[in-house]
């Protein structure tokens, strides 16, 4: 499929001349229009009554001095979950409106088929996938869409001092921190960290050893995972039931750093079934990863 470009850069320059022009650069920990702790609505809203809420916030935000330059693709991998990806935008576009960043979009990457669910394949079409729909993304948040932050403050940024492991505090394990291991459920990404470590592995079907994976990936390319270790990083985990457990994920994981340069974004193979833009809220694109678990495991 061809490159589809949404803006210009024309289009471009133009959103961000409106958005700094006479504004400072935010502070996010001084900026007027964060609430701090919110309530997290479960409410399973439609798309419609998501965009009048973005609306009216957007209303109240009137005023605000400040800009935040980051511009930030968030990935999130889904099968199944449409109750969860309603409670996930409702609330996610709240907190990022309110940070006030020059711009952001938010890509649903839906597995087609009934082979295990494989989420670094996912977030790797992701990441690829919106730099195909707009070329200026720095940033890039990979979001499980189970976990929905509880607090405005929580940064959805990206630093170009290492990626950042943004969920490391969940109430199903009572905040407090369960692993130094992994980079799981929310994490953020420069387009440049990412392309160095060559995405997430693809060969880990089912739940667990992706996201140990790219940890191990972040240490092996001489960069540190940067953990929030404050109130500001704490994440509401919405009830599901745990896929099944890949049983060849220790072995994958033992043999990854031989296949660090040749497995990931660099040999990653999938077909697009449909691609749908949802206005502003979020662009679904349905994706036929090509390969079933019985083909993988004998390759790995």
């Amino acid at each position: 499929m061809e490159p589809r470009f949404v803006m210009d850069e024309k289009i471009e320059t133009e959103l961000l001349i409106n958005k700094i022009i006479s504004k400072t650069i935010c502070q996010l920990n001084v900026s007027s229009k964060l609430v701090g702790r919110f309530n997290i609505s479960k409410n399973i809203l439609t798309d419609k009554d998501i965009e009048i809420n973005i609306e009216r916030l957007e209303a109240s935000q009137f005023g605000i001095d400040c800009v935040r330059l980051q511009k930030v693709a968030i990935v999130v991998p889904y099968r199944n979950r449409s109750e969860h990806l309603q409670i996930f935008l409702n609330n996610i576009h709240q907190l990022l409106i309110r940070q006030n960043l020059v711009y952001y979009h938010i890509f649903v990457i839906e597995q087609q088929g009934l082979d295990p669910f494989n989420r670094g394949r996912l977030m790797n079409i992701g990441f690829i996938e919106a730099l195909k729909w707009y070329h200026g993304f720095d940033c890039f948040i990979f979001h499980d869409v189970d976990l929905i932050p509880e607090d405005d403050r929580n940064d959805y940024r990206c630093s170009v001092r290492g990626p950042r492991h943004m969920s490391g505090f969940i109430d199903k394990f009572n905040y407090k921190k369960y692993t130094d291991l992994s980079i799981g459920g929310v994490c953020s990404f420069t387009r440049q960290q990412f392309d160095l470590v060559n995405g997430f592995s693809n060969k880990f079907w089912g739940w667990g050893g992706e996201d140990h994976d790219l940890a191990n990936r972040v240490r092996y390319y001489g960069m540190n995972i940067l953990r929030m270790e404050n109130e500001f990083q704490r994440y509401t985990m919405l009830k599901h039931e745990q896929d099944k457990p890949n049983p060849f994920r220790r072995r994958i994981l033992k043999m990854g750093k031989q296949s660090y340069h040749y497995n990931g974004l660099n040999s990653l193979r999938y077909r697009i079934i449909e691609h749908i833009d949802v206005g502003r809220l979020y662009t679904k694109i349905i994706v036929n990863l090509g390969h079933s678990i019985h083909n993988q495991v004998q390759k790995f």
